[in-house]
């Protein structure tokens, strides 16, 4: 069985795939830089308005960061 990518390991992938920085994904959510590394690093999770932000930034939808579907 796959193990199930977190919302951290999401937003890495997706922040890498699109050639972006944390301090480029920091500044378009009105976040420190060391808040998206504690985010990729599973230490703490973003807020629902954030995720939305996230969401709507990379072009995915919520259920995808958070897990509920791979695609």
């Amino acid at each position: 069985m796959q193990k199930k990518k977190t919302v951290g390991e999401r937003i890495r992938y997706l922040r890498k795939a699109n050639g972006w920085t944390q301090a480029n994904i920091a500044d378009f959510l009105h976040v420190a830089e060391i808040t998206v590394s504690s985010w990729e690093r599973n230490r703490t999770e973003p807020d629902i308005e954030t995720i939305i932000r996230i969401s709507i930034l990379f072009h995915v939808t919520t259920d995808y960061l958070l897990g509920k579907m791979d695609s």
